[in-house]
């Protein structure tokens, strides 16, 4: 049985259950007409993907085809499906080939931080924010760890790259938003920052930069981060996604976003994400809109990324709709093949020392060394420290719009009076870690130090109290 046959026959079955899980198309039932219509047209336009496809199973945009194909039907990527499987594994060589040409920026001793990495136009290579937010949803809805994805901290490069808004090509809202989004559902970390930037960047007649498409994508990024218990009671971002939805909503009346098929196609996701009555924003007209110019090809446009973007419209998904739940069955499938081939694959880990040193003139007061999950950010290792090691290491922190900031280890406080803080060093570091507790993922063997000293002795690893405040 071919491929295409094999998917027709499959979503006879599957397709129902997909609309179902997500509330329906427009909320009608599963034999309505036009339900059935937007069936048909759904397998003509992934008939058409795949007739894209290049000689390597991948696609020009592999990541976002790779993303509409698993978003738009969980049981796409399947251990007994050849092809998926193929197309999945060029996406991870893709993944790590762009990884592996971006450019290491090293900063030069008492450079403020991220000035190079960020200016340096050379440092993303081919993965800017947006491009690498594609790569992470798309991972991560097929079942990767994208926290540690074959060594690289995905989660944690987005969180870094995150913070270079507004310079070089990173200047646009759909980026910022799509990067928010991907932190969200990928389990990264969403700080008041990211709320405070998105919120920030709403024009006084409530809709975002390039208009329609930048808005809908902050409103699927803020629809899914306000789920969230941080952020599920902030009154401000609650008002800001309702201005932007009702900005939205003006979309079908405009002959800029009606008569563009990608704006109309991210315009129903975006309604979907924040659960909008389908009689209050059109989806039954917007529907049989997308299914009348889609192609005699079954494309739409005869563009790749717009196709992509139309197949969620024609079942009902959106970004925020990622289903993982079946990726503990694919890690089941996947341990029984290797089984077969007698292959035992342990959890992947890291050996780490840690030490704590409360005078510059003395030894290593306390050391610890464990073996730590490879996943482990330093936030994550001292916690498991405290938790089991008796009470020789304990420590407080609090949180701050830079993330974690570490006020004392072992009963030691910092002192803004004296200036004597807690500065962190590591054997591959020696002049300070560059990143917070939060967002650095130490090595393998490697040698952490946490050192009270005066603040000239305190690097960029560790800011002080007073730098949170002045915002320095």
């Amino acid at each position: 049985m071919t491929r295409r046959n094999y998917e027709f026959c499959l979503l006879i079955v599957i397709l129902p259950c997909i609309l179902g899980a997500s509330a329906n198309l427009c909320g009608l039932q599963d034999d309505n007409e036009l339900v059935s219509e937007a069936r048909d047209s759904y397998q003509k336009a992934v008939d058409w993907l795949y007739s894209q496809q290049n000689n390597q199973w991948g696609w020009e945009h592999t990541p976002s085809i790779v993303l509409s194909l698993q978003m738009t039907n969980p049981n796409w990527f399947h251990i007994d499906d050849l092809e998926s499987q193929l197309n999945v594994k060029q996406l991870q060589i893709e993944t790590l080939a762009a990884l592996a040409r971006r450019k290491n920026v090293k900063r030069k001793i008492g450079e403020p931080k991220h000035v190079n990495y960020c200016e340096d136009d050379e440092t993303f290579g081919e993965l800017s924010t947006g491009q690498l937010a594609y790569h992470i949803l798309a991972l991560h809805a097929t079942c990767h760890d994208v926290i540690d994805f074959h060594g690289n901290p995905l989660i944690h490069l987005l969180e870094r790259q995150m913070k270079c808004f507004k310079t070089g090509n990173f200047n646009n809202y759909f980026q910022y938003g799509l990067g928010v989004l991907a932190l969200c559902n990928a389990g990264g970390k969403v700080k008041k920052q990211h709320v405070t930037e998105l919120m920030k960047g709403q024009y006084s007649d409530d809709g975002y930069q390039h208009c329609h498409d930048s808005t809908a994508m902050v409103m699927m990024a803020l629809s899914c981060v306000s789920k969230l218990p941080e952020f599920s009671n902030s009154t401000k971002l609650n008002s800001t996604l309702q201005k932007a939805k009702n900005f939205l909503k003006q979309c079908p009346a405009r002959k800029d976003c009606l008569g563009n098929i990608h704006s109309l196609a991210l315009y129903t996701q975006a309604m979907k994400s924040v659960d909008e009555d389908p009689t209050e924003w059109g989806c039954e007209a917007v529907t049989r809109k997308l299914i009348k110019v889609q192609q005699q090809s079954g494309s739409f446009g005869e563009h790749l990324m717009t196709t992509m973007q139309v197949l969620p419209s024609l079942v009902g998904a959106h970004y925020g709709s990622i289903d993982t739940n079946g990726c503990r069955q694919v890690e089941e499938d996947q341990e029984k093949v290797d089984a077969g081939f007698g292959i035992n694959i342990a959890p992947p880990h890291k050996y780490i020392k840690i030490s704590v040193i409360t005078d510059e003139n003395s030894s290593n007061e306390l050391m610890i060394e464990r073996i730590v999950a490879a996943d482990s950010s330093l936030y994550d290792i001292m916690v498991t420290l405290a938790t089991e090691h008796g009470g020789a290491f304990n420590f407080t922190a609090s949180d701050s719009e830079w993330g974690r900031y570490v006020q004392s280890i072992n009963g030691v406080a910092a002192d803004s009076k004296a200036e004597r803080f807690w500065a962190i060093y590591s054997n591959l570091h020696p002049d300070g870690l560059m990143l917070g507790v939060e967002d650095y993922y130490p090595a393998d063997k490697e040698h952490i130090s946490f050192k009270y000293g005066y603040r000239g002795q305190c690097h960029d690893g560790q800011r002080s109290a007073e730098d949170e405040d002045t915002g320095r």
